[in-house]
């Protein structure tokens, strides 16, 4: 998913501000991602694994950025939003 200049401006002023808020969406987010590929059966799959295994590293990425380096965590957070609807959809239509 792509965020809108706004979307992401949005984004780092919160996490200058006070990188907590948002670092706790951006958990929940991950951990709903999750949810919706056990929830679609999709971890059960080969591509769904390693999709596990691509958040598991995206939201270690996240971390590892926030809050020093937080200015280059925007293309992490697109790559998480995108898995986050991608497997959103799939459970809706499983």
């Amino acid at each position: 998913m792509i965020l809108t200049e706004e979307k992401k401006q949005h984004i780092l002023a919160s996490l200058a501000k006070d990188y907590v808020p948002f670092s706790d969406v951006f958990h929940e987010i991950c951990a709903d991602t999750v949810s919706d590929m056990m929830m679609s059966g999709a971890l059960k799959t080969e591509a769904g694994k390693q999709d596990r295994l691509l958040l598991r590293d995206l939201e270690t990425a996240y971390f590892e950025l926030v809050p020093q380096r937080y200015r280059e965590v925007l293309p992490v957070i697109e790559q998480v939003l995108s898995l986050q609807n991608k497997y959103h959809q799939l459970r809706l239509h499983s």
